[in-house]
Parts: C-alpha cells; sequence; structure tokens
C-alpha cells in the first residue's frame, strides 16, 4: 500500500462512522474517566539561531492524574517507522510523543481549558500517530488539513522548523510557523482566533506557560539540547503548577515523562526520554539518550 492510499484508507474509516456510533463512543469513553484523571502537558520549541549550531529543539513534559505503564518502542506498521513514548496499560499502550524515520516529530497537549464533555463532543483522530506514519515533514504535515481534527493542541518539529497547531471545533484550527525564534504551549488556547474556546480558567496551565516564556528568553544566548532538558525538570512554581510536577497528593496530577528532541540537517536525530515505566518508580524514573532508533 503507497503513502497516498494508506493516509486515505485511515482517514475514510472515520470519516464513514455514523453519528450515533461517534455519540456511543464519546458516552462509553465518558463513562471510563473518572474525575480524579487530569491530563496536562507543557511543549516548547526552538529554532534557527535560537538554537547553539542551529537547527531545532522540541520539548514535552507528559502530566496525568494517575500513575500509567509506560514504554518506548518502533513502531514500524506504518508507511515510516515511529520511535515513540506509548502509555496505558501492559498490552494495550497509547502513543503519546513520536519521532519518524524521516526526523518529523509530533507531540500533543490536552485543551484542559474546555470541559471534557465539550471536548467529547468534537470527534477527535490519532492525529500524532498518522502524521508520524505518513508525512516526513513539518510541510507535508501541515498540508494534510484531514488529518486535524478535534479539541488540541499539537507541536511538530523537523530539522528546519517547528509548528504548533490550536485544534477546536468545527474542524478550526490555527498554525503558528516557528523560525529563528521559540514558542510554547501549555493547556489552554492562546491564540487570538482561538481565546473564545476557553470555557475554564487552569492556574497550572497558565503559570507553567509563563514560566517556560521566560526561561526560553532568558538563558542568555542560544540554546542547547542540555538547556531544554535543564527546563523540563523545572520545580520554580511548586508541586502542583510546575514544569515538573510532583503533586501535591499523591491523586494530584505529576508529571510521568518528559521527551526532548534535537534536529539537526543530515544529522542523526538526539533523543532523551525521562519516564516512570511503572506506577510506583515516582522519583525513581528512567533517562534514557537515543540516538538513530531506527
Amino acid at each position: 500500500m503507497d503513502k497516498k492510499t494508506l493516509i486515505h484508507a485511515k482517514v475514510h474509516f472515520f470519516s464513514t462512522l455514523s453519528i450515533a456510533t461517534c455519540m456511543f463512543l464519546v458516552c462509553a469513553v465518558s463513562l471510563m474517566i473518572t474525575p480524579s484523571k487530569a491530563s496536562a502537558c507543557t511543549l516548547f520549541a526552538a529554532n534557527g539561531t535560537a538554537v547553539d549550531g542551529g537547527g531545532t529543539l522540541i520539548a514535552k513534559t507528559r502530566d496525568w492524574g494517575e500513575a500509567e505503564h509506560q514504554e518506548i518502542r518502533v513502531d514500524k506498521s506504518g508507511y515510516y517507522a515511529i520511535c515513540g513514548l506509548y502509555a496505558g496499560e501492559p498490552g494495550d499502550t497509547k502513543l503519546k510523543a513520536g519521532i519518524n524515520e524521516k526526523g518529523l516529530v509530533v507531540v500533543s497537549a490536552s485543551a484542559s481549558s474546555v470541559p471534557k464533555s465539550e471536548r467529547a463532543e468534537v470527534p477527535g483522530r490519532p492525529t500524532q500517530k498518522l502524521m508520524l506514519m505518513n508525512c516526513d515533514s513539518v510541510d507535508d504535515a501541515l498540508a494534510h488539513k484531514e488529518l486535524i481534527r478535534g479539541m488540541k493542541f499539537l507541536m511538530l518539529a523537523d530539522s528546519t522548523k517547528a509548528a504548533c497547531i490550536e485544534s477546536g471545533p468545527d474542524g478550526h484550527y490555527t498554525v503558528h510557523i516557528i523560525e529563528n525564534g521559540t514558542y510554547a504551549h501549555t493547556n489552554h488556547y492562546i491564540d487570538d482566533e482561538m481565546k473564545q474556546y476557553n470555557r475554564l480558567k487552569r492556574a497550572s496551565s497558565i503559570k507553567r506557560l509563563s514560566r517556560i516564556r521566560y526561561l526560553l528568553s532568558h538563558d542568555g544566548g542560544p540554546l542547547m539540547m542540555e538547556d531544554f532538558i535543564r527546563f523540563t525538570e523545572d520545580r520554580h512554581d511548586g508541586p502542583d503548577c510546575s514544569i515538573w510536577r510532583v503533586g501535591s497528593s499523591e491523586d494530584a496530577p505529576q508529571t510521568l515523562a518528559a521527551i526532548v528532541v534535537r534536529l539537526r540537517p543530515n544529522e542523526v536525530p538526539k533523543l532523551y526520554v525521562k519516564y516512570r515505566s511503572e506506577p510506583n518508580e515516582k522519583g525513581q524514573e528512567k533517562e534514557v539518550h537515543i540516538s538513530a532508533p531506527f
């Protein structure tokens, strides 16, 4: 199956779901999600003259209200192979962040400034996975508008640029391109066109965005991978509002993983992942440096 056919087949599957089926799935998912769960992430990137030696840096911290099994693995089921962080129950994990063999990185964050019930009314797609399986660059991914649906935030990167997508209802979304600069996003809409969709004020999201913007702009020179790693570990704003969150209680959202990727033209990407592979590993997270994962 060629690339174009593969994309069409996957998109066709979602487009042919009946409204009744979608509503059934939404209700089923809503029933399975407990109120204690909370999803949050901090995404940030730098490109060009903002990066020591040029190229692109991209990072994500993954926060969640319940500890999960997490693993790093390579998936070769698509047109392009993916190396990613997967999380969930053992044997039933979903992609949370990844890079493909062409050097495209895609990470995401939940729009938790919108009530979960409203987000559930906008059927989404596994955008990260579809982009990584089928696209070879940021420009290629952005050209496939049919893959972008659901209320969420995406950050994409390759060795030439990065981009941040804010996706809202009715297929409406905006794109911010990052070239020769830095950009950050958390869990609320910040684009002027999209702010209207914010329904809830999330103190953690606001504080994390302010802090990562400060770190990106006050580091004192072109940024290195080591700087991005240090930023992911920042605990400036306490257990519940820092970029690396330890949680004020066992039930509070905590940072379960951090991913940093350095991309340069004609160089093998470098990946750093800090994560708990099992729920009981708080404070004992693994740190893995990966190059040439494929």
